[in-house]
């Protein structure tokens, strides 16, 4: 186990626990999991990032019954981390775009419907989504 590893648990075990607190709080669910793992596919091998991912979708849904949205959320990390070669950027812009990417996408597989009711809170999403998975990427960069 590297610490690269240890150190993407730890920031997806920090997503999971403020996504969940701010959910709770506030009724908005921010993508902080998705942002956390999505920059961890840019620092782990695959199946770091695959543990990561399968523990973050049982946290979010520990039933046996798996939702679109936790398939679509196991499945945009783990595609990231083989498109991440085709960004032709620094490490810190990627990991931006590939969030902007991947919450466009997680937003737009059920129907572009959802952001116009709720523009404010989608461009919430995005913009701390957006801070955290930098925060994470520059700690990232650093170890």
């Amino acid at each position: 186990m590297s610490s690269k590893f240890f150190i993407a648990f730890c920031f997806v075990f920090l997503a999971l626990l403020l996504q969940f607190s701010l959910g709770e709080t506030s009724g908005v669910w921010i993508s902080f999991t998705l942002a956390a793992l999505i920059t961890a596919s840019f620092f782990t091998d695959f199946l770091e990032l695959f543990a990561l991912t399968l523990t973050a979708v049982f946290v979010l849904n520990w039933q046996p019954v798996i939702s679109y949205e936790l398939l679509v959320i196991g499945s945009l990390p783990l595609a990231i981390f083989f498109a991440r070669k085709l960004v032709p950027f620094k490490a810190w812009l990627s990991n931006l775009t590939m969030i902007l990417v991947a919450i466009v996408i997680f937003y737009a597989s059920f129907g572009i419907r959802p952001v116009p009711a709720s523009r404010a809170i989608f461009l919430w999403d995005i913009c701390l989504s957006l801070i955290f998975g930098t925060a994470i990427c520059e700690v990232m960069q650093f170890v």
